[in-house]
């Protein structure tokens, strides 16, 4: 049975995560930049935002088998909604 579940993270502004500029080209630093610098300016810099992701639980990746040790590698999927 699939269910979906909701995950909510409190992030402070200006953070980019842990992969966030892996892909970063020079545009997109310059942008981010900007961004920090108006979030300095105007106090917001490191003030806490809540964000939230909603993902389908799926028992082949996200219920392994409890008090065994798995062999198994494990993979996730990405959906891109946004093409059609």
């Amino acid at each position: 049975m699939n269910m979906f579940k909701t995950y909510k993270l409190n992030i402070p502004k200006g953070y980019l995560g842990d992969q966030g500029a892996q892909w970063f080209t020079q545009d997109d630093w310059d942008r981010h930049n900007e961004y920090v610098d108006e979030l300095v300016a105007s106090g917001e810099y490191g003030r806490l935002e809540e964000h939230s992701v909603t993902l389908m639980v799926d028992d082949r990746f996200d219920n392994p088998h409890k008090g065994k040790i798995s062999t198994k590698f494990y993979s996730y999927e990405v959906i891109d909604l946004s093409r059609r």
